[in-house]
């Protein structure tokens, strides 16, 4: 019984990271998108460039950060 226990915890914490990684992917798209609007907010609005690359630039760190873990998760996943 230890040992099917074991495996269904196993089950579940791998359905878990999928359904994580799920989430991720869907916010790495809405940032990709982001960083997409800010390059045309700055060639709309040249003036306030560098308040608009600055957010844009936050956007990319984030992205940075969320492909990373998503990488992460998916090995974890293929392991």
């Amino acid at each position: 019984m230890g040992v099917i226990y074991i495996l269904n915890k196993e089950e579940s914490d791998v359905s878990k990271i999928k359904l994580e990684e799920v989430k991720v992917s869907s916010e790495i798209m809405f940032l990709e998108k982001q960083v997409e609007k800010y390059r045309k907010l700055e060639l709309s609005f040249p003036s306030i460039s560098n308040k608009i690359c600055d957010a844009k630039t936050v956007c990319s760190s984030q992205l940075l950060e969320l492909k990373a873990y998503r990488s992460a998760l998916q090995s974890v996943i293929a392991s």
